[in-house]
């Protein structure tokens, strides 16, 4: 009993910080404004995660939080800022594993990506048709680009790669044709062991 009753003490004080949190968190957003605001969200309790679903927001430069409230943002939901034209910039935190399909597909508008290290792979058509982005600097946790996932992206022009890449999926660089300045993080017998899918000219067609 006495065990027990040490580790309900110890839960107790666990929860008693979590809350003390949580009215701070809140006595701070009162005063400069939250970091969710405008996003759309759904949370798993048991996990303790949040996945964005929508954004109704006015702003125009995005920065997804990495957590909220002792909620990691974990996941986007799959075509959760598709078509918002009005984004210039985003940047999303590295607690997010995968960047799922159409997530940001036809946001012509978004000229700066910033993705966090620990991101790992990036969906199918997820920046597909960001007709106005002009670099992508991946972080070195990627390891998988999957098929259209910058069809499109017609203003891209450098590229960076690390050295971690293993796959470049099917037209993942589909229709980029001002792509000059391919960098990859690793030596040139590195890079020729990636997977690399038809349709990819446009990373090849560099000095």
């Amino acid at each position: 009993e006495g065990r027990a009753g040490h580790v309900v003490q110890a839960d107790l004080v666990a929860e008693l910080d979590r809350l003390d949190k949580i009215v701070k968190d809140i006595k701070e957003e009162n005063y400069y404004g939250t970091p969710m605001e405008g996003f759309v969200y759904t949370t798993n309790e048991d996990a303790g995660t949040i996945m964005i679903i929508d954004y109704n927001g006015v702003k125009t430069d995005i920065v997804i939080p990495a957590e909220y409230r002792g909620y990691r943002v974990t996941a986007i939901a799959p075509g959760a800022f598709s078509g918002r034209n009005d984004i210039t910039s985003i940047s999303i935190p590295g607690t997010v594993e995968f960047i799922e399909e159409n997530t940001f597909r036809d946001c012509t508008n978004l000229v700066s990506v910033t993705i966090g290290e620990g991101t790992c792979e990036i969906g199918d058509y997820a920046f597909s048709g960001c007709s106005s982005l002009e670099e992508i600097i991946l972080p070195e946790s990627i390891v998988y680009i999957w098929t259209y996932a910058f069809n499109k992206c017609t203003s891209l022009t450098k590229v960076y790669f690390p050295s971690c890449l293993e796959v470049i999926e099917y037209k993942a660089f589909y229709r980029c044709e001002n792509i000059y300045d391919v960098t990859y993080n690793g030596s040139p017998s590195e890079f020729e062991k990636i997977y690399l899918g038809n349709g990819n000219d446009p990373i090849l067609m560099t000095d």
